[in-house]
């Protein structure tokens, strides 16, 4: 039996809501929700907007609740198995995007640190050390460990909002020119002009995506296949693949650096 048995158990948990929550994912977006029109515009553009006809299914936002809060609680469950006899309350996982918070004193509170793992051996600190989000400076905010805390403190308070987003990713493009075209005619190539990326997608409103361009003209038959490359937006920003990354930097950055120390 290991001391981070309890731990592992929150993270299996999380795991089995996060594979629910892609399976819900891929048959909303299977049911074609989004649909792609296209209008011309000036100079040879023509400009594409996105509608989304339905609801994301609230299976997904509450799964997404779920997951996260099982994932800070495996934080928290393996500082507190490693600070055997300490009170847990004054015990868990600080997460801090900046480094006076998790070093400084707060009046006659110690700082995060020593109140969170003051009870955690010393060879092993340093893993929750490592792992802290403010090593990423500007980018703290997007640290897997940060946006996970945000979510799941969100989900404390409210339903999680889930919302679709169109993402900038010309590889969502496939353009088709019919056989019929004769030999001679050159192959056209085509320009995007962006007017939105990984913006969330109101339901019921088309919006505008972005423009196309074939050049040079051509007017015989050709057929612009688009698929856009869609993803779900969780809270006010995170895009609901930090979910996944979170569940693997925690596996990978804290449980296995963890496991290895204890043997």
């Amino acid at each position: 039996m290991s001391v981070l048995d309890s731990a592992k158990r929150k993270f299996m948990r999380a795991e089995e809501q996060l594979d629910c929550f892609d399976r819900n994912a891929r048959e909303y977006f299977a049911s074609n929700p989004h649909v792609c029109t296209s209008e011309p515009y000036a100079d040879g553009w023509e400009t594409y907007a996105v509608e989304v006809g339905g609801d994301i299914p609230e299976s997904i936002e509450s799964l997404a609740g779920e997951a996260a809060h099982n994932l800070r609680c495996v934080l928290d469950h393996i500082v507190y198995a490693l600070s055997p006899g300490r009170d847990e309350w004054s015990t868990y996982f600080p997460v801090c995007t900046k480094e006076a918070d998790y070093l400084c004193p707060r009046g006659r509170r110690p700082s995060r640190r020593e109140e969170g793992l003051g009870g955690v051996p010393e060879d092993l600190i340093a893993i929750f050390d490592a792992a802290q989000p403010y090593h990423r400076g500007d980018d703290a905010e997007s640290h897997p460990l940060a946006c996970i805390v945000r979510l799941d403190n969100a989900d404390k308070h409210r339903t999680i909002q889930a919302a679709s987003a169109v993402v900038k990713d010309t590889s969502g493009f496939k353009i088709t020119i019919y056989p019929n075209v004769p030999a001679t005619t050159p192959i056209p190539s085509f320009e995007v002009e962006w007017l939105t990326a990984g913006k969330r997608i109101p339901v019921g409103e088309k919006t505008e995506v972005f423009r196309l361009r074939i050049t040079p003209a051509y007017n015989g038959e050709m057929d612009v296949d688009v698929k856009p490359n869609m993803q779900i937006l969780l809270g006010d920003s995170e895009n609901a693949a930090d979910l996944f990354l979170a569940r693997d930097y925690i596996r990978d950055e804290v449980i296995a650096p963890v496991e290895a120390k204890i043997g």
